[in-house]
């Protein structure tokens, strides 16, 4: 026979295949794949699913399963078309599918036997019946006793066909399609020449397999014959052929399959590439299949070609990550996400189902990747949808989020750039919106459901023109979230919670009206509520260490405060909006803000500060019930209307800048001493002023830490007066005061000015005993105490006359009494006064002994017998006031005057010595004594020496502007140890002065330069440590653990040396 190679050209799906060379699948004319397509042949991509045999019917008992040839007969003289016939199975692909829509079986035609020109006969396939699973076997004709044969089909030939006839009384007709062979220069037209491909419709028996059939294969017959001549025959290749090309092959197109993207070839998806694995075998996508992307394939990043897929729904279940591009995802399905691995959608798909996330990530960098708004996305609990790259999603995709998503970052979450997303939000339960640092992410849909939480630290901002309505909180637990509606809310219920504690949070208002009216907000550490200039109405609001900011708007309030920390409420106003509202805090509140809100109380509660340093408005009365109240403007407390009541153990306090603090006729009740430091209290401010009258309910204390407080108003009720704090407090009244109690000044220094009447009703005493401290009562004006009053002076309480006259019933203590220039007192027959030392002053002379206040200003004392200070305070306003005898100082304080240069010798075994003098012997600080420079902040000069010993303290004050030190000229002599106290004391302000510098001196003893000294500091600089000065000639402080360059010791110490210094 012929063995030239046939040329023939076929049409199938869409391109054109060389039938000759290359398999040839299925033959669909005119437009692209509609399913999925498998190709099995044996050894092709790993097949080995193909059994096939020839069945002799001249040697009835052989089996062929292992021929590389496969021979069908017809011989009109013997069986006619019962002759030799092939059988052919493939194992089947086990897949979902919606049924087989094309399956073609192609045999490559060798070889041409006994066939005349006008010769062609008809082949057929048939099914083979259910019951008939017959054995292939390995023989070539060798063996008798094994395998599929005429008369058998088991392997040891146990089982025969039905009459043993090689299965022709075993197979059914389907309807499969026939096809005919010729010779190799045959004339019948349709009919195929040898070395082709003859190809078979099997669709209606693999739809029977697919079904769930038994699949035993196909029994191949001859079913017709034309021409001239008895018998013919055609051989084909079988499976068994080296010739692995031309294999028996089956192509099975499968209608809407679920099939699983493999990748073994590339990383297209088409319609023609064999990248996907169809029941377990490599095929191709169709249109409508639904493909599964799962672990293993190494070709990951995928790009859709052409015009787009469309599947009929779409799953990626992978622990690994998928990145698709290129062009659209379409169809009627939805898209399914799960597998902990990353899932990027890059390009704008349309598939119009449902995109659910049920795990791991689903990364969109483009609008419309999650397909066509129709069904809308679901995130699960522990799932992610990322926004990628500054995506803008105009789309309106509902989306619906529970849980946290990956690690908590976020169910929604914005990788980089600034995202967009503009479909409405239902929140399922617990939802958590991610937004990265530096990233940002806009949301103008609605939201609905439960609770949003906002992770992340970049933006997150819920604009967009409908309000939203989710019935759970918001809690912004880190970066920002921006709230932007034009109408509605957008936080909508209670709570919102900003930060919490441990990192900076921030809610910013882009527009009025964004919370709801009863929502109550909490602000956590660090973190902040910005109205950003616009309005706004909140339910209660909780701070714990953080700030609300209104800028220009107003924060409207629906409940009361609680504070705790240090918080701020600072901008424009805040409105009590008409209501009683009650301010609890637990440690300090400061509200700059203008506090509004018509006739509305103001109630404090909570044992923390209040701090109001706004021009205040309300009208309501002050409640300080528990804690303080600090006023930092003059109209803190508002209107006068309503008046202000301290309560026990509460404090109404006032802290001025540069601008004294006036509180106008402002009616006030104090009761008690505001937990020690004063019921009224004022920290600083050079001339704060109270004018409205003042009723003391109880004994009551008015404190002074620093400057002076004024008041003008009367002082009545059925208590005494207390006065605490170092400060000046001033009374300066134009009718006498008429409380009932006494008047005691435990701390600081009061003024008695009235310019009428009393200032003083009753019994005056002056010190608490603690010669640490200092208290003074300074007259400015005549007989400012009752007639009848006795004056206690304890061993720190002085009693200044100046150059005014006064009468007292008597005088006792061991205070210290300062005549001035000119004034006297008469002490008025209620008790021997005894002081230990001189007073000064030239009008009197006033012998002190006992625990009194010796205050000596006069030029004239000459004493000799030297002067005992055993407590109390002794002031020497002149270098002559206490004779020319020794001063012994034993636990009071000694005063050395500016411009004095005390020349007496002094023993010092306990107290405190100081002012702005110098002392011209040498002077010893000893354990327990104390040395405090100036009168307030000064200069203290030690001319001959100074010793300060193990134990021994330094009260050493300052402001702003500067502030104490001690000038030794020769030696220094110190004990390095941490029983020596530097006690601290700021005056004022709120910086350090230019220098903190504690002594200068010509040579030290017990440390040397550069030492860091063990003394314990201690106060307002508490912390701070001493240091001494590279050149060895001055000490100073330094912030803990700081250890000062040599350079800079250097340039301290040449700072010291320009200090001004006294000399003798």
């Amino acid at each position: 026979m012929k063995r030239t190679m046939a040329t023939q050209w076929r049409a199938g799906r869409g391109s054109l295949r060389w039938a000759g060379r290359a398999l040839l699948g299925i033959f669909l004319l005119g437009g692209d794949l509609l399913a999925a397509d498998v190709t099995l042949r044996q050894g092709l991509n790993g097949y080995t699913g193909t059994t096939d045999a020839w069945v002799d019917e001249s040697g009835h008992g052989r089996n062929y399963g292992g021929s590389v040839q496969l021979d069908i007969r017809y011989d009109m003289n013997d069986g006619g078309f019962n002759e030799d016939h092939a059988l052919l199975r493939f194992n089947l692909p086990s897949l979902t599918s919606g049924g087989v829509s094309a399956a073609t079986l192609n045999l490559y035609y060798e070889y041409a036997g006994s066939m005349q020109n006008d010769n062609a006969t008809g082949i057929r396939p048939w099914r083979v019946n259910a019951g008939k699973s017959w054995f292939e076997n390995v023989y070539d004709g060798t063996d008798e006793n094994q395998g599929v044969n005429w008369e058998y089909y088991d392997q040891y030939q146990v089982n025969t066909w039905t009459n043993q006839a090689g299965g022709w009384d075993d197979r059914t007709d389907d309807g499969n399609g026939t096809n005919k062979i010729k010779d190799d220069d045959g004339t019948p037209p349709d009919a195929v020449a040898p070395l082709n491909w003859v190809s078979f419709n099997v669709q209606p028996s693999v739809s029977q397999w697919n079904g769930g059939a038994a699949n035993n294969g196909f029994l191949l017959y001859s079913s017709s014959f034309q021409g001239g001549g008895t018998a013919v025959y055609g051989r084909f290749t079988s499976r068994n052929s080296s010739d692995a090309a031309h294999r028996p092959t089956l192509a099975i197109t499968y209608q809407n399959a679920h099939i699983n993207w493999s990748g073994a070839s590339s990383g297209a998806w088409d319609t023609t590439t064999d990248n996907w694995s169809v029941g377990g075998y490599l095929g191709r996508f169709g249109t409508g299949d639904s493909p599964t992307f799962a672990d293993g394939p190494s070709n990951r990043t995928i790009t859709v070609t052409g015009g787009g897929v469309t599947v009929g729904a779409m799953t990626v279940n992978s622990s690994a990550d998928y990145a698709f591009s290129g062009g659209a995802i379409n169809g009627p399905g939805g898209l399914s996400k799960t597998g902990s691995g990353t899932l990027a959608l890059n390009a704008a798909n349309g598939y119009s189902g449902i995109t659910t996330v049920g795990s791991g990530r689903l990364s969109v960098s483009a609008n419309n990747a999650l397909g066509t708004a129709a069904a809308g996305t679901t995130v699960s609990s522990g799932a992610q949808l990322e926004l990628s790259g500054g995506v803008a999603y105009s789309t309106a995709e509902a989306l619906t989020l529970s849980g946290g998503g990956i690690s908590n970052t976020g169910a929604l979450y914005s990788s980089g750039g600034t995202s967009s997303w503009a479909g409405n939000v239902t929140l399922d339960g617990s939802a958590y919106i991610g937004v990265a640092s530096g990233a940002g992410l806009t949301v103008t849909g609605a939201f609905d459901g439960g609770n949003l939480y906002k992770v992340g630290g970049g933006t997150l901002t819920l604009g967009g023109s409908s309000g939203n309505t989710y019935g759970g909180g918001t809690y912004v637990d880190s970066g920002t979230l921006v709230l932007a509606k034009s109408s509605g809310d957008a936080v909508h219920n209670s709570p919102l919670q900003i930060g919490t504690g441990s990192g900076a949070v921030t809610v910013r208002l882009d527009a009025s009206n964004q919370i709801a009216d009863a929502a109550t907000v909490t602000v956590n550490s660090g973190s902040q509520l910005n109205l950003n200039g616009y309005n706004e109405t909140i339910g209660a609001l909780t701070l714990s260490n953080a700030t609300v900011a209104t800028g220009g708007g107003t924060l409207t309030l629906g409940g009361d405060v609680t504070s705790s920390s240090t918080s701020a409420i600072s901008g424009g106003a805040l409105d009590l909006y008409g209501f009683e509202r009650t301010f609890t805090v637990t440690e300090t509140l400061t509200v700059s803000a203008s506090v509004t809100g018509g006739t509305s109380d103001l109630i404090k509660a909570g044992g923390g500060t209040l701090i109001l340093t706004g021009d205040n408005s309300y009208a309501g009365e002050t409640e300080v019930s528990a804690g303080a109240v600090r006023l930092g403007h003059s109209n803190a407390l508002g209107s006068t209307a309503g008046g202000t009541v301290v309560s026990s153990g509460a404090r109404l306090e006032m802290q001025a800048g540069a601008i004294p603090i006036e509180v106008g006729d402002e009616a006030l009740i104090l009761n008690g001493g505001g937990g020690g430091g004063g019921a009224l209290c004022s920290l600083s401010g050079t001339d704060n002023r109270w004018a409205g009258d003042i009723t003391l309910a109880t004994h009551s204390t008015v404190g002074v830490d620093g400057g002076t407080l004024t008041l003008t108003g009367v002082l009545g009720g059925g208590g005494g007066m207390g006065k605490v704090g170092a400060g000046t407090l001033r009374l300066e009244g134009d009718a006498s005061n008429t409380y009932a109690g006494a008047t005691d000044v435990q701390l600081g220094t009061l003024v008695l000015a009235n310019t009428a009447g009393n200032a003083v009703p009753g019994n005056l005493d002056i010190g608490n005993g603690d010669p640490g401290t200092t208290e003074n009562v300074w007259l400015a004006g005549d007989e400012q105490v009752d007639d009848s009053a006795t004056v206690t002076l304890q061993s720190d309480g002085w009693l200044y006359l100046d150059e005014f006259s006064e009468t007292v019933g008597g005088i006792a203590g061991e205070g210290s009494v300062h005549l001035g220039t000119g004034g006297v007192l008469t002490v008025n027959g209620v008790a021997d006064s005894v002081f230990d030392g001189r007073m000064a002053g030239k009008a009197g002379a006033l012998h002190k002994q006992g625990p009194a206040v010796l205050t000596l200003t006069s030029p004239a004392s000459d004493y000799a017998g030297g002067t005992w200070v055993g407590a109390g305070t002794l002031v020497a306003g002149n270098a002559a006031a206490l004779g020319i005898g020794t001063v012994t100082v034993g636990g009071g304080r000694l005063i050395v005057a500016a411009g004095v240069t005390l020349g007496n010798d002094v023993v010092f075994s306990s107290g405190t010595v100081g002012g702005n003098g110098a002392f011209g012997a040498p002077l010893e600080i000893p354990a327990g004594g104390t040395a405090a420079p100036g009168d307030s902040i000064g200069l203290l000069t030690a001319e001959a020496g100074l010793g300060f010993g193990d134990g021994a303290v330094y009260e050493w004050e300052f402001d702003d502007g500067g502030a104490d030190l001690l000038a030794v000229a020769g030696q220094l002599r110190m004990a390095d140890s941490p029983a020596t106290v530097i006690r601290t004391i700021r005056l004022g302000g709120s910086s350090l002065p230019p220098e903190l510098t504690l002594f200068t001196f010509d040579e030290l003893s017990g440390a040397g330069p550069d030492d860091r000294l063990g003394w314990t500091v201690t106060g307002a600089l508490a912390g701070y440590q001493a240091q001494v000065a590279g050149d060895g000639r001055s000490i100073f402080l330094i912030p803990g653990g700081i250890i000062p360059e040599p350079a800079t010791l250097a340039l301290l110490a040449l700072l010291a040396a320009f200090r001004p210094r006294r000399r003798g």
